[in-house]
């Protein structure tokens, strides 16, 4: 694979070989480091009764920066806090976003660490012309999908840009001392710009920058500014993260800490991530929270790539590739039953598991996880997710 292939930055994620995403390039690249056995073992051995996610078993959280500061800090009984970015370019949230909520929600209640979801309208209206006042609708949407993964309310803040800004001078402040240490060569360089965008938009990245910084919510942390950041985000947002490792470094704050899940391919195939946006003229790529039952089964027996032999008989003779099936990559992300993922390699990689099966077998999960979402999204109320949203002092509870 050239350099050249592969375009993985925040606005675009693609290989175009044709193949799927390359991580171990990524790695490279990024100058990231795998997720190692011997980390695994450290996070599991804080575990409650040694229970460990299947993004982990399954190699799906490949890569991380620093991650060994995080279980520092959870062997020593200090506090860390997890920090999640979300772009609302549409009302509602996708299956790659689910996968990785439920992953901080495991981490959460494992380890009973407060969690802060930000919701970026300003970037999104700076990106797209699109009006404040749809953005902010968006924004509220997106709020209230991601309340409802279940995330405890005593522990986690979600913010929306437009009102919290106004009302946390700290949080200003810091946009102000990381306005200071950013550049306009260092936009060009690591996001890409071109001088097309707007100022707001050069401007974006301070605001990323004073968001991992635990001073920038002293409601939460009684003032503190040496609480470190845990990232959860996928790598096309190294970039980003590149910029604000910079910014925390000179100003003597902790640098934040990154694990990176890899992307939810998009139904067309694994060259690139599953994507919010739809419109008449582009198929749907991924599944959405708001998608009825009927729904997700024609998007994915009409839109998932298949793995399977062009014939019933060429499939039963050399069997199906699991590595390039979307069905089976759903069911990787989804099916938490790891015998059950085995067998159903096992059988449609050897031609007995037909791809009309997979796919049956994906969209009863995928109708299943989507459906018990729908239901605690109805238990969000307006007042709910108020509690979600206004700014409060947290206890700072410390890893067990």
């Amino acid at each position: 694979m050239t350099e050249t292939s592969q375009i993985i930055n925040p606005w675009m994620v693609e290989n175009k070989s044709g193949c799927g995403i390359d991580y171990q390039h990524l790695i490279e690249k990024f100058d990231c480091s795998p997720i190692t056995k011997e980390l695994i073992e450290r996070l599991v051995k804080r575990t409650q009764n040694g229970h460990l996610h299947h993004l982990l078993k399954r190699g799906l959280i490949f890569a991380h920066q620093d991650f060994g500061t995080i279980l520092d800090q959870i062997e020593n009984n200090k506090p860390f806090f997890i920090y999640y970015v979300r772009r609302p370019s549409t009302p509602s949230v996708h299956l790659g976003h689910l996968s990785t909520l439920l992953f901080i929600k495991w981490l959460q209640d494992e380890f009973h660490v407060p969690v802060v979801i930000h919701i970026t309208g300003k970037e999104v209206f700076y990106k797209n012309d699109l009006p404040s006042d749809k953005v902010e609708k968006m924004a509220l949407e997106n709020a209230k999908e991601i309340a409802a993964i279940g995330f405890d309310v005593k522990k986690t803040f979600i913010y929306s840009e437009r009102d919290f800004l106004r009302k946390c001078p700290a949080f200003l402040r810091n946009v102000t001392l990381a306005a200071r240490h950013l550049n306009f060569a260092s936009l060009t360089s690591e996001l890409a710009f071109d001088g097309s965008e707007s100022i707001g938009m050069a401007n974006y990245p301070t605001i990323r920058a004073a968001a991992v910084m635990s001073s920038s919510y002293p409601f939460m942390f009684n003032g503190r500014d040496d609480i470190p950041c845990l990232m959860v985000t996928a790598i096309d947002q190294e970039p980003y993260l590149r910029m604000i490792r910079g910014v925390t470094k000179k100003l003597n704050f902790p640098t934040p800490c990154t694990i990176f899940p890899q992307f939810l391919p998009a139904l067309q195939g694994i060259f690139t991530k599953a994507n919010s946006t739809e419109s008449k003229d582009v198929p749907p790529s991924c599944v959405h929270l708001i998608d009825s039952a009927a729904q997700i089964k024609n998007k994915i027996n009409k839109y998932a790539f298949s793995g399977g032999g062009a014939s019933v008989e060429e499939h039963k003779e050399k069997g199906g590739n699991c590595e390039v099936d979307i069905a089976y990559q759903y069911l990787r992300f989804f099916l938490e039953d790891n015998d059950k993922l085995e067998e159903t390699h096992k059988t449609y990689s050897n031609g007995t598991l037909l791809t009309g099966y997979l796919k049956k077998e994906a969209i009863e999960i995928v109708q299943k996880v989507v459906a018990t979402h729908q239901e605690r999204r109805k238990t969000i109320t307006n007042e709910l997710l108020q509690e979600f949203m206004t700014p409060r002092q947290f206890d700072i509870i410390p890893s067990s």
